[in-house]
């Protein structure tokens, strides 16, 4: 699972910024950014460890500046996997009810399948990934 973080919103004008104003000036947008966008994955990952329907879905999660290198992520992106990507944008009037996310197919290093994306809250997003990934509808060839 990898993150696509929007930094539009980090302007004064915007209302997530003035929403989080107080610890972006103790430790920058980047900071408070990073660190909502952590629990919103952590949240995410309670709801797949959680869903009956994900069982045997494992997930690797990583951020795609840091954690590439790692010998877990690369293991994994060895092997056939399927690379969930977040879209986490503050500045979307619908921010808290829904968000964005895109699924591809890999068999290692080449993209097999077609992508999925969509938009939902945790639950629904969770629901609907893992029933791509366990093949539980059409399969998508390009």
């Amino acid at each position: 699972m990898g993150r696509s973080v929007t930094k539009s919103y980090c302007h004064e004008g915007h209302p997530w910024y003035r929403e989080n104003a107080d610890r972006i000036k103790e430790v920058g947008c980047k900071q408070v950014s990073d660190e909502a966008f952590g629990e919103f994955e952590d949240e995410l990952v309670r709801q797949f460890v959680l869903e009956p329907e994900c069982s045997g879905v494992r997930i690797v999660r990583y951020d795609d500046i840091t954690d590439s290198s790692t010998k877990v992520v690369r293991d994994a992106e060895e092997k056939p996997h399927w690379d969930l990507k977040i879209d986490f944008n503050p500045a979307r009037p619908d921010f808290k009810a829904s968000r964005g996310w895109m699924i591809d197919q890999w068999s290692g290093v080449n993209r097999i399948g077609g992508k999925v994306d969509g938009r939902g809250d945790g639950k629904t997003t969770v629901e609907t990934v893992c029933a791509i990934v366990k093949g539980r509808g059409a399969t998508i060839v390009n």
